[in-house]
């Protein structure tokens, strides 16, 4: 699914997030300049790590327990529980999205599964080349909130 344009994202830290087919979602770009999609999930007590639209931060921290994940999605600070036995940070990063930029259009996968097959737009590609997409810059937005099939919002 489509999710946003990368010119919105232009020092290491711009996070938004967005809901989509009722899952929140965080689209941060990290200091490596790769742009990663993760559910806005804390790993845990499963509350919000934010509950801004968007912002700019290199450390996201859940304020239920105070839970930190850098722009990798890594788990960086978990206080009390350093002192518990076998507890792999490693183990309990943010849930990260299979993620794909093409002609600076963010495109993610829902799908719990890391298997995609064909990431396939259908054509699309040949629009987004025509329209120089990758050249293009946000100046507005605004949201649409519907109960429809997503797959008919562009007809």
């Amino acid at each position: 699914m489509f999710v946003t344009h990368a010119s919105r994202f232009q020092k290491p830290g711009d996070y938004r997030t967005f809901d989509m087919a009722g899952f929140s979602i965080i689209v941060i770009l990290g200091k490596d300049k790769q742009l990663r999609v993760f559910h806005n999930v804390c790993r845990h007590r499963a509350y919000a790590v934010t509950k801004k639209e968007f912002g700019s931060s290199t450390v996201l921290g859940c304020r239920y327990h105070g839970w930190s994940y850098d722009t990798t999605g890594k788990l960086i600070k978990a206080p009390e529980f350093d002192k518990v036995p076998d507890f792999d940070k490693a183990m309990n990063g943010l849930w990260e999205l299979e993620t794909e930029v093409r002609d600076s259009m963010v495109f993610t996968n829902l799908d719990a599964g890391k298997q995609v097959k064909n990431f396939d737009l259908e054509g699309s590609e040949v629009s987004l080349a025509k329209w120089k997409a990758s050249g293009m810059n946000c100046v507005a937005d605004w949201k649409v909130e519907g109960a429809f099939n997503w797959k008919v919002a562009g007809l």
